[in-house]
């Protein structure tokens, strides 16, 4: 059931403002701010990636993010995804070992994909600009840009209406891309500590559509679901005409247990909005985005 609920209040001290300027000075990116979150992301702009035929942007579902979440002792926790080649993975776990932190899993996002594309789930916790240091060391093994274009973001350049009279009001529109984040309504916790539902740490299910050329649209995305979810979110998702692609864990011991489900879809915006709706019906979620 889709419920609208405020915000906890989240156990973690908030970070000034030079931590962080210090982790957007190591990492060279401003990054966003987003529930008390600083969230820097590397879209793999250098993949050509493609499903059947279908171009898969870096915006849709190639993009390396990572999350910084103050602690009460005044350290940070990152949180993050690194997006790989398969011959980059074993590099990057290499570094990652070598840095001190932890891998939380490995493993697909997409389906049938060409070429193969691994995603490794990284997390630390340390000094701010220490850990922007180590992260940089680890995107370092990959061919992952570390800076993009300047300029302001692009305008949106399609109509999205048949999609938001179902979805509502996105997060964010940008280009042919729409983005959703449904944060979820219980309390969430990671060892012990109150964790909060947002998109800087992917703890708040996302909805991602890009517009093809040809007037259809490809939708991807993850849905952060508890065990009892599973099953019908499936059976919503794959009802609309959607391939889900993995079922699996990101993180080791968060409360309560969550489970990602990714999924794939090519059509019409507004079928393909009325599949994710009823997916999103059987959530424990909130409406809109994290902010």
């Amino acid at each position: 059931m889709l419920l609208v609920t405020t915000l906890a209040s989240i156990s973690a001290a908030p970070a000034n403002a030079q931590d962080w300027q210090d982790i957007r000075d190591e990492l060279g990116k401003r990054g966003t701010e987003d529930s008390g979150v600083l969230r820097i992301d590397f879209p793999r702009s250098d993949l050509d990636v493609s499903i059947k035929g279908v171009p898969v942007s870096a915006e849709l579902a190639l993009t390396t993010w990572y999350g910084f979440w103050p602690m009460p002792d005044g350290t940070m926790m990152v949180m993050g995804d690194t997006v790989v080649r398969e011959d980059e993975l074993a590099g990057v776990l290499e570094e990652v070992e070598k840095q001190g932190l932890g891998i939380t899993a490995v493993h697909n996002h997409l389906a049938q994909e060409t070429p193969g594309v691994l995603y490794a789930h990284i997390s630390g916790q340390g000094e701010g600009a220490e850990l922007a240091r180590k992260i940089k060391a680890v995107l370092s093994r990959t061919d992952a840009p570390m800076t993009g274009p300047a300029g302001e973001e692009e305008a949106p350049s399609v109509d999205w209406s048949s999609v938001t009279a179902v979805l509502g009001k996105p997060a964010e529109t940008e280009g042919d891309l729409i983005e959703y984040a449904f944060p979820r309504a219980e309390r969430l916790s990671m060892d012990g500590r109150e964790m909060p539902s947002t998109e800087g740490l992917e703890t708040a299910p996302e909805v991602k559509l890009q517009m093809l050329e040809d007037g259809r649209a490809v939708t991807y995305g993850e849905m952060v679901l508890t065990a009892d979810e599973v099953d019908s979110v499936f059976e919503a998702l794959t009802g609309h005409g959607m391939t889900v692609n993995a079922v699996h864990n990101h993180m080791l011991f968060e409360e309560p247990r969550l489970f990602y489900m990714h999924w794939w879809g090519v059509g019409a915006p507004q079928d393909l909005a009325a599949g994710l709706r009823a997916a999103l019906d059987d959530m424990n979620v909130r409406q809109g985005s994290s902010d």
